[in-house]
């Protein structure tokens, strides 16, 4: 409230749109959309009824996340959720060329353990696509400052 050409004016500013809480994981994310309250019981029901956390995750698509990764400056980089694969971590395998120039056939649950020492907690969930690959929605976390154009339940 101000006063202003000599009358008591009050100016209300409303926020019209909804914010993603900043570092929160993807997963933390399907759980609140689909209405499920842990992330071991998302994956369980992800393993049951794809169909609940499919619908849940389209909502995410468009987001920025960044990616939790062992050298924390490579963290800043937001990346664009494009769309959301049909295999999970462990069954999600590729041709991983080795240091000696052999080819390795790999998961994408093994190749995190082995290259990050990172065991991932979900791997029975899909991935995140991006135009960088795929990641695990474990370990992609919400961007600051990125709006949702809904509200969550």
């Amino acid at each position: 409230m101000q006063i202003r050409f000599g009358r008591l004016t009050m100016n209300v500013n409303t926020a019209t749109t909804a914010f993603y809480t900043p570092g929160l994981s993807l997963v933390e994310c399907a759980c609140d959309l689909s209405g499920i309250r842990s992330p071991q019981t998302l994956e369980e029901e992800y393993v049951g009824d794809r169909h609940r956390l499919e619908q849940a995750c389209s909502k995410l698509l468009g987001m920025l996340f960044s990616v939790k990764r062992v050298k924390p400056q490579s963290n800043l980089k937001k990346i664009k959720v494009q769309s959301f694969s049909q295999q999970d971590a462990t069954s999600t395998t590729f041709d991983e060329q080795q240091i000696d120039g052999t080819i390795r056939f790999a998961s994408v649950s093994d190749y995190y353990l082995r290259k990050y020492q990172i065991r991932l907690s979900f791997p029975m969930l899909p991935l995140a696509h991006t135009r960088l690959g795929d990641f695990p929605l474990g370990l992609c976390f919400s961007a600051a400052s990125e709006s949702r154009p809904f509200n969550l339940p």
